[in-house]
């Protein structure tokens, strides 16, 4: 019997490995994600590209990139919480907004929540105090 739980845990590990690889190849595959990041209104465009890749280490060798990847993953980041709840670092984020003069909306949501509207209504009070 424990060999049997052993094997089937080995099994789940493998296919848990699998499926991140293909997640993280395809997502490597379709693109450079700063094109999407970028718009008309960036003084330096490219500048601001670079400066994205090198903070999200897009700029890194591929194999860096799989270990950030897995990294990230076991430290639950890429997992949806309430905001200020995880690893986010808000303020810096804000920051970075305002330091290049954002005045557009920002959209809050919840897909994974037992009272989604409270969590919001938590989200906005949170940004209000930053």
């Amino acid at each position: 019997m424990t060999r049997l739980i052993t094997w089937r845990v080995f099994q789940a590990a493998v296919v848990i490995w699998a499926v991140g690889s293909i997640v993280f190849l395809l997502s490597r595959v379709a693109g450079d994600p700063t094109e999407l990041m970028i718009n008309e209104y960036y003084q330096d465009q490219q500048a601001e590209a670079d400066y994205i890749r090198a903070k999200l280490g897009l700029d890194k060798p591929l194999y860096q990139q799989y270990w950030l990847f897995v990294r990230d993953l076991a430290q639950g980041r890429g997992l949806e919480v309430a905001l200020g709840r995880g690893t986010v670092d808000w303020p810096e984020v804000m920051g970075l907004l305002e330091d290049h003069n954002y005045r557009g909306y920002f959209t809050l949501e919840r897909e994974q929540s037992n009272d989604p509207l409270t969590e919001i209504a938590a989200a906005v009070k949170y940004l209000r105090n930053l």
